[in-house]
Formats: C-alpha cells, structure tokens, sequence
C-alpha cells in the first residue's frame, strides 16, 4: 500500500486534525492536542508521472478523528484503508472511490491512503 503510493515530490501536509467522538460528526468534534498529534502520522507526495496527488495518513489512536482537506484538489480519489486492532494478524485493504468533499474520517488503528486523481 504505502510502496505503490510513493510518488516523487515531496508536499508539507498542513491538516488540520479533530476527534471524531460517538454520536458527533467531524464538524462538531474537539481539535487534537499536540501530544495526540504524536500518534498520528501525515504524508502528502505527487506522483509526476501520473500527476496524482497521494495522501497518506497513519492513525495509532483508539478513535477515529476527522481530516480537513481544504487545500487539497476537489474531486475523484481513491481511498484505501487498512484497520484494525493493534494485534490482529489478518487485515486486508478496503479499496473505494470517493469524492473530496472537504474531509475525510480515518479510523482507528489504520493506515489510509487517499490517492487524487489529476484532472489532465
């Protein structure tokens, strides 16, 4: 997942992050602390041969938190998720096609990646 998501040019990632608590959806939660933040891990990449632009974010927390994605091109991505609990053995990738539409919830225990197509 993360090798065939490389791409070549590296973006700083400036997303802003918040708690997806139950029964609240990502426009109501409570921003991340900065030690939270810790456990949290942001990439964003270009592909040049595609044009592609590759988000890919590393979730440790127990709960779900929600990704701000203004900024980032509106439109049809890919988005894959692998999750689970820190000891499972057997996960496999869920493979979807989205649209940006300014956020994103990424789940617990998971590693996602949010592939952007390029409008040519």
């Amino acid at each position: 997942m993360y090798g065939v998501n490389a791409g070549d040019t590296y973006i700083p990632a400036q997303i802003d992050l918040k708690e997806c608590s139950a029964g609240q959806n990502s426009h109501n939660s409570g921003r991340i602390g900065d030690n939270v933040l810790n456990r949290v891990g942001v990439s964003t990449v270009v592909d040049s041969r595609s044009g592609d632009m590759i988000l890919k974010i590393a979730n440790m927390l127990p709960v779900s938190i929600s990704a701000n994605l203004q900024g980032y091109p509106a439109g049809e991505a890919e988005l894959t998720v692998i999750s689970g609990q820190p000891r499972d053995r057997d996960v496999t990738p869920a493979v979807s096609e989205i649209e940006i539409d300014g956020s994103l919830e990424v789940l617990p225990y998971s590693f996602t990646t949010l592939r952007i197509k390029n409008k040519k």
